[in-house]
């Protein structure tokens, strides 16, 4: 009995170091679940929040059709007149000389 006494009174700076530093690796390794698990979770919830967004963007959509037909309209228009300019400046530069 003596004996280990005095081997824990001996030992007892490093026993209390092993549990301190046991305890610290089960504290770092619950931080490092509770990252990983916040990291895995943050594409779920901005496809949830994305899902939101395209909810309201649908419903203000469909409050406004003929604004959004007026908008799809001039951007449909602006696509054609582009591709009018690109095909006229293309022709002008595969015109063979007279």
């Amino acid at each position: 009995m003596v004996a280990t006494v005095a081997l824990l009174a001996i030992f007892s700076s490093a026993l209390i170091s092993a549990a301190i530093g046991g305890a610290s690796l089960m504290i770092l390794g619950i931080i490092g679940l509770i990252g990983v698990a916040l990291i895995k979770s943050t594409s779920y919830f901005g496809q949830k929040l994305d899902n939101k967004i395209l909810a309201l963007r649908k419903a203000e959509a469909q409050k406004n059709p003929i604004e959004q037909k007026q908008n799809e309209y001039k951007r449909r228009q602006g696509i054609f007149e582009e591709r009018e300019r690109m095909l006229a400046a293309e022709n002008t530069l595969t015109k063979e000389p007279q």
